[in-house]
């Protein structure tokens, strides 16, 4: 008689449960989206008439800065003065573009970054710097190179926030200038050296 019982209850909560998913659908609070109705527009329509070929060069130029001196705009070549910081919060918005930067320059054997702080070199934190890629930089000389490891540098090339492996938060690559840059007590002593001639 009791398991009689048991099965009835089951039953009768059974209806009770399906009475309300089919009270849900009718009011459609079940069963449809949210973003029905919506089309998801693509960011390149490719017309059958166009040059297929041209709409994956931009797709490609997009993500992975191909040629960046012939796809550039006037105002793309012109350096953007940012912080490693604005390149790690916003790596979209500098993606592709001429950018001049300041860090601590880190030029060694396998490892060739530009860190935040002297303080991230130190302890190994590498998600507050960026890969130096000296591989198309013709103007550089080793001596260049040299003299500007471990120091605070000047740099300016073209920001890639999907490169830079998996260690750092992007690079700069087609780098055409590396300074040293003097921090305010050498800078007087240069300045002092100069005038007191």
């Amino acid at each position: 008689m009791l398991m009689v019982k048991n099965r009835i209850l089951m039953i009768v909560l059974m209806v009770i449960v399906l009475l309300n998913v089919v009270f849900l659908i009718k009011n459609g609070q079940i069963g449809k989206d949210k973003d029905e109705g919506k089309i998801d527009k693509p960011k390149y329509v490719i017309n059958v008439n166009e040059n297929k070929t041209d709409k994956v060069k931009i797709l490609i130029q997009d993500k992975y800065c191909v040629d960046f001196n012939a796809t550039a705009t006037e105002k793309d070549k012109i350096a953007q003065d940012v912080s490693i910081v604005q390149l790690i919060s916003n790596p979209k918005e500098y993606h592709c573009k001429r950018i001049r930067i300041k860090g601590y320059a880190v030029i060694e054997f396998e490892e060739f970054a530009l860190y935040f702080h002297y303080d991230d070199y130190k302890y190994f934190n590498s998600k507050n710097a960026l890969a130096l890629d000296f591989s198309e930089s013709k103007n550089l000389t080793t001596k260049n190179l040299d003299d500007a490891s471990n120091k605070y540098v000047l740099i300016e090339g073209n920001f890639d926030a999907y490169q830079g492996g998996y260690n750092f938060s992007g690079s700069i690559n087609n780098i055409t200038r590396l300074e040293v840059w003097l921090d305010r007590f050498e800078l007087r002593k240069s300045v002092k050296k100069r005038y007191s001639r």
